[in-house]
């Protein structure tokens, strides 16, 4: 005797595709927001410009930060060639020395530190973020 589950597409329009790719993507967004906002947090400790804070930002495939305009346009991060994937970051050509330092500076982590305290959270909500976005079918 076989066993097993069947799902059946209840969704009116037969439409699942675009509902789960619409529902993964503002769940990533959410993730993104989170994520831009402990980073500027950390970051907000060392700056003297603002330009590196101000150039922290996300971006989906269809989305970008709305939290906090880029301080400049060529600042944001750039947008991502897959569906299904958010970047947090910067462009700016001396962020890498601010994160990992140089011969003669050391360095002053707020990306990495910024993920590891956020990352068990996003992981914990992320499914509950997706099935929320898929019941409203917005």
């Amino acid at each position: 005797m076989a066993s097993g589950v069947t799902v059946t597409n209840t969704m009116a329009d037969n439409d699942y595709d675009s509902a789960m790719d619409k529902a993964i993507e503002k769940a990533l967004v959410r993730s993104g927001i989170i994520l831009e906002g402990q980073v500027v947090a950390f970051a907000d400790g060392f700056r003297d410009t603002g330009r590196h804070s101000g150039s922290i930002t996300y971006r989906t495939m269809r989305q970008e930060s709305r939290v906090r305009a880029p301080a400049s346009g060529n600042d944001q991060v750039s947008r991502p060639v897959r569906k299904w994937t958010v970047h947090i970051g910067t462009n700016v050509e001396y962020a890498p020395h601010l994160e990992y330092g140089t011969r003669k500076m050391s360095a002053q982590p707020h990306f990495r530190p910024a993920l590891m305290l956020k990352r068990r959270d996003i992981l914990r909500d992320f499914s509950k973020w997706v099935e929320k976005f898929l019941k409203r079918g917005k």
